[in-house]
C-alpha cells in the first residue's frame, strides 16, 4: 500500500505508515459498530466514502457550552475551542491524523430558539439537533416541551433539557 501522506510504499500493508504515522487503511469496524479509538469506546453513527461519524459510548467529561450565560454561537463558544484544541491535542499524533476536518453548517437551534451562526471547520464537534433526531430518534419534545408550573427559578421558561428515553433504545441498536 502507498501512504497518501508521504507517498512511501509499505509492502507489509499496515494500517499506519511506518515512515510518517499517517493512516493508510481505514479503521476496521467490528460487528455492532463499536470501535476503540484514542483510549475511548465509540459507536459508529454513519459511514460514507470510507469516513465515519463516531460518538463516544459514555460521556467523557461534563463541561459548559460557554463560560458565561450570553448569546453565543458554536463558532465562538468555549466548548468548540476545547474540543478542537485541548481535547483534540490529547490524542496521539497518529490518531489526530485519522480525525478529518469537516464543514458544519450550524443551523439555528430549534430547542433554544438561538441563531446557528457561521459555518465552521471542525475536527470534533457536538451533534446538531437534526443529527440527534436522525441517529437516536425523535421524542417530539421540541414541539411539546412543557413548563414547570411550580418552579421559582424557571418561571415562564421551557425545560432546558430533553428527557428522551428513545436515546437509550437507539444506542443499543447501533
Amino acid at each position: 500500500m502507498i501512504c497518501p501522506n508521504c507517498k512511501k510504499e509499505d509492502p507489509q500493508g499496515r494500517e499506519m505508515c511506518p515512515a510518517c504515522g499517517a493512516p493508510i487503511k481505514p479503521i476496521p469496524v467490528p460487528p455492532g459498530g463499536k470501535i476503540r479509538f484514542g483510549g475511548y469506546d465509540w459507536f459508529m453513527l454513519d459511514k460514507q466514502d470510507g469516513k465515519m461519524l463516531i460518538i463516544t459510548e459514555k460521556v467523557i467529561e461534563k463541561r459548559p457550552y460557554h463560560s458565561q450565560e450570553c448569546e453565543i454561537t458554536w463558532e465562538t463558544c468555549d466548548m468548540r475551542k476545547y474540543l478542537n484544541g485541548a481535547f483534540y491535542d490529547s490524542f496521539s499524533e497518529s490518531d489526530r491524523a485519522r480525525i478529518i476536518e469537516v464543514m458544519n453548517e450550524n443551523h439555528d437551534n430549534q430547542w433554544y430558539g438561538t441563531r446557528g451562526g457561521n459555518p465552521t471547520a471542525d475536527r470534533i464537534f457536538l451533534l446538531s439537533i437534526d443529527e440527534v433526531i436522525k441517529y437516536f430518534g425523535d421524542s417530539g419534545q421540541i414541539k411539546t416541551r412543557y413548563m414547570y408550573p411550580n418552579c421559582d427559578w424557571c418561571k415562564d421558561e421551557f425545560l432546558p433539557w430533553i428527557d428522551d428515553g428513545l436515546c437509550n433504545i437507539a444506542k443499543k441498536r447501533v
